[in-house]
């Protein structure tokens, strides 16, 4: 009886430490952990691949296709490599081809080469005259940009917008943040290829990303092979994944932004709320998707008594943004900013010519 009595709490106390790691290697643990994360790579690559290519075939948008038709080679060499790294990591499963920074490696190569590469490849070619190599968004960036240089605010009127031709009153509403129109800038000092707003979404995206794994990268003594692999992952989500690299090579305004609150919560998990702030801030001077990511971080900070710090950052970044367009033309500002993307805005055509300040 006494065995028996002695034997019940010693299962007890199995199951209960058995119970916590079956938690812990729930299916997506299990696929992203395969083959040392590389079967997933290889499953990426491959799919992408796929899409590209039945993107360059059967999409109805121009930019599409071209980036699907130089994608599809990017991914697909990806692919090759990533299934040459399996096969070496079952014949020699400790070679450093086969690890995270080899995988950091091809990461960043096929970046280069699905998003980077047509990229640039559309750009040279709109600055040789072809018009169907760019979304009406990058126009859009770009003549804010020119705008902002030559009147102080990004944003045009009511009045300005309803003297446009029929066919450009659309395009001349500008519904993003202040801060969106400085990728802009450098088209309105040169047609050059490298003007294109898009190429500096890619020298944002990369710089805030690059901040990002600055800031998650543990000490020495303290880094582990995991922690490098969900960083790895994180970043092959926001670079490599079609619906980025996509976005990033035909339009790219989303990209800066994401990449900005992907910063920001980096910065919250190693404990610097007010610097978290200011990233997030950053993107919610240029998009008001990034709001929300604010208002989650300002949450944050709050339960852990830093709100002030956190909100300094989040609100102050967006509303010194605000503050000098607010001052040249509120009306063009609320126009844009606020009637436009909530749908309460008149046809153009139909606004009497009288003066937007009045």
């Amino acid at each position: 009886m006494a065995g028996a009595v002695t034997s019940r709490p010693d299962r007890l106390a199995r199951v209960s430490t058995t119970t916590p790691t079956r938690r812990r290697t729930g299916w997506w643990h299990r696929l992203d952990t395969a083959a040392g994360g590389l079967a997933l790579d290889l499953g990426l690559y491959a799919v992408s691949a796929a899409f590209a290519a039945i993107t360059a075939a059967t999409s109805t948008l121009l930019p599409h296709r071209a980036w699907g038709g130089v994608a599809a080679f990017g991914y697909l060499a990806a692919a090759i490599m990533a299934l040459g790294q399996l096969i070496l990591r079952r014949h020699r499963p400790g070679s450093a081809l086969t690890g995270v920074p080899a995988r950091w490696l091809v990461t960043v190569l096929t970046w280069t080469t699905v998003a980077l590469l047509p990229l640039v490849v559309q750009s040279v070619q709109r600055a040789a005259g072809r018009t169907d190599r760019a979304q009406e968004e990058v126009l859009v960036v770009e003549e804010s940009g020119r705008r902002l240089v030559e009147t102080g605010t990004p944003y045009l009127g009511p009045d300005a917008i309803a003297a446009l031709p029929p066919g450009e009153q659309l395009l001349g509403y500008t519904p993003y943040q202040p801060g969106m129109a400085l990728f802009g800038l450098a088209r309105a000092a040169s047609d050059a290829w490298w003007s294109d707003a898009r190429v500096w979404f890619a020298v944002g995206t990369a710089l805030a990303l690059l901040l990002a794994v600055r800031v998650l990268r543990r000490p020495e003594g303290m880094a582990t092979v995991g922690h490098a692999a969900a960083v790895l992952r994180g970043v092959q989500a926001a670079t490599v994944l079609p619906i980025c690299a996509l976005t990033l090579a035909t339009g790219g305004d989303d990209l800066p932004v994401l990449a900005l609150c992907l910063l920001a919560l980096a910065l919250a998990a190693t404990a610097r709320p007010g610097w978290a702030g200011v990233a997030v801030g950053l993107a919610g001077a240029l998009k008001l998707f990034a709001w929300p990511v604010a208002a989650v971080l300002v949450s944050w900070g709050i339960c852990r008594r830093a709100g002030l710090r956190v909100a300094a950052g989040a609100l102050g970044v967006p509303a010194a943004a605000l503050l000098p367009t607010l001052l040249v033309d509120s009306h063009a500002l609320v126009e844009n900013v606020l009637r436009f993307p909530s749908g309460t805005v008149w046809s153009p055509a139909r606004h009497s010519h009288r003066s937007p300040v009045t």
